[in-house]
């Protein structure tokens, strides 16, 4: 897990399972500096918007959830919020005013937001389908979450904050992910199940709610880790149980950076 901050990368450091930290590395090299006490165990982190802030989390077992947020360059920890979570990812608006996480205090999981100033939480659903894989719209509106809900096995639905009816986006049933909204939320990319010629692929949602493949490689058996960025992605493919890191272009194709073995890819 990545994040930049200026001149240095934020990294998530585990020198053995359950010792996770937050770190910053100078980009140009030297060492690096533990910005988190050993007090807690970091599982995932996030940076602010605007880069003054950085959100972590404490995933302490079975779904019990601490949120924290402190300044990104080192400082006290503010424990925001202890809450039920199906995992440790949350993520910060667009405005930087509010963290979503996916809380399981209903019994699965629905998407919840805790607000930065005061740390009150709220549930924005409360269906006894699976809704996760949360991401953010354009701006702080609304959420995207996938959910099986009247689905074979998932379809995007857009989740305002203002309290008015969620809006189903896709209809295809088989998306796995929401990867990003792009080009000031008239864009959505996804990740699918049993995309082109059967492979774990990306999608693009058409205006209609259907779901347009996007080829990534006549080789690749699947994609692992995507980070979409207006009309690229730098992916980490799957080819025979190799991976290796690409490009690939939204009219479909790709363009091999080596790296062989790699595991998850950052622009």
């Amino acid at each position: 897990l990545v994040g930049w901050r200026g001149s240095e990368m934020a990294l998530l450091y585990a020198a053995q399972s359950g010792t996770g930290s937050m770190q910053v590395v100078p980009v140009a090299g030297g060492a690096a500096r533990q910005l988190t006490p050993d007090s807690i165990t970091v599982d995932y982190f996030e940076l602010s918007p605007d880069g003054s802030q950085a959100v972590v989390t404490d995933f302490r077992g079975g779904s019990d959830l601490d949120i924290y947020v402190m300044p990104s360059g080192g400082g006290s920890l503010r424990l925001l919020a202890s809450v039920q979570a199906s995992r440790p990812r949350v993520l910060w608006s667009p405005d930087g005013k509010q963290i979503a996480f996916e809380g399981v205090a209903g019994g699965t999981p629905d998407p919840w937001i805790v607000e930065v100033a005061t740390g009150s939480t709220k549930q924005l659903l409360d269906w006894d389908t699976f809704e996760g894989n949360l991401t953010w719209g354009s701006d702080a509106s609304a959420l995207y979450v996938v959910s099986d809900r009247d689905a074979a096995f998932g379809d995007v639905w857009r989740i305002p904050l203002d309290g008015s009816a969620p809006i189903r986006v896709t209809t295809n049933g088989r998306v796995n992910d929401v990867l990003t909204v792009v080009d000031g939320g008239t864009r959505l990319l996804v990740g699918l199940l049993g995309g082109e010629g059967g492979r774990i692929g990306i999608g693009e949602v058409m205006p209609d709610g259907s779901v347009r493949d996007i080829p990534v490689s006549t080789t690749v058996d699947g994609v692992a880790w995507n980070t979409p960025v207006g009309n690229d992605s730098l992916a980490v493919s799957v080819d025979g149980g190799l991976r290796s890191m690409m490009i690939s272009r939204r009219d479909g194709g790709g363009r091999p950076l080596g790296n062989d073995g790699a595991r998850a890819s950052y622009w």
